[in-house]
């Protein structure tokens, strides 16, 4: 779910449909892909609505349903997509790609890495993009789509990386760990859980890194790696 301005309230589902609530619960329209939405709608500053789609799709619909464009990649999209700064909305694919449009729903730039992409491209405070794919890289890109650093982890990463004001990279892999590497690509800390780490994580005001695992427990690590528990 996704909230806009005025409070008008965004959501997909398994049918392929995207939705849009006032903030009383009246559907005000909604939108149809050609399959289902996993994504989480990206909101742009002029109310433009970005979703993708399994179809491999990334769709733009005007803040009152009304269609703009639509965006075909080789694959489906299930990461959600990301707005910088000057309005860029960045995302990825299953067909291997990260993607650059325009508001326009022109390309400016692809990336190619070796697996899918489905986490949601990560923004720094210095502008780099960081993006995860499941070849098991999570990789630092500038601002016009050229790599910076990679650094491999023991396995694939489906979750979203989560930047810290450092800079920091915090994730999790399919190799039962939790990840931070530092603005420069360097490991800062790994912490081991007992099973695979698929979901995204959040940064708590105090710098805490929290994520959930497949060994059914959630994760709070201080920004230093210091586990400060699980349950």
């Amino acid at each position: 779910v996704a909230v806009g301005r005025g409070g008008t309230i965004y959501v997909g589902g398994l049918a392929g449909v995207l939705h849009a609530f006032s903030p009383g619960g009246t559907e005000r329209w909604v939108r149809s892909s050609g399959d289902a939405i996993r994504t989480t709608p990206a909101i742009a500053t002029d109310g433009s609505v970005y979703f993708g789609s399994d179809d491999g799709k990334l769709y733009s619909v005007a803040g009152d349903g009304t269609p703009l464009w639509d965006y075909p990649t080789g694959g489906q999209v299930r990461g959600s997509p990301n707005i910088v700064a000057d309005g860029t909305i960045i995302f990825g694919s299953s067909d291997m790609s990260v993607y650059a449009l325009g508001a326009d729903g022109e390309k400016k730039w692809s990336y190619k890495t070796s697996g899918a992409v489905e986490g949601a491209p990560a923004v720094a405070p210095d502008g780099r993009i960081v993006i995860s794919s499941f070849d098991t890289y999570l990789r630092s890109l500038s601002a016009d789509g050229e790599m910076t650093w990679q650094y491999r982890a023991g396995g694939f990463i489906r979750s979203s990386p989560a930047i810290g004001q450092d800079g920091t990279a915090y994730f999790g892999a399919g190799d039962r760990h939790i990840y931070a590497v530092d603005k420069d690509g360097g490991l800062a800390w790994k912490v081991e859980t007992a099973g695979a780490v698929v979901g995204s994580g959040a940064i708590g005001p105090n710098g805490t890194f929290y994520i959930g695992s497949n060994d059914r427990k959630i994760y709070a690590i201080s920004a230093a790696g210091t586990l400060r528990w699980s349950k």
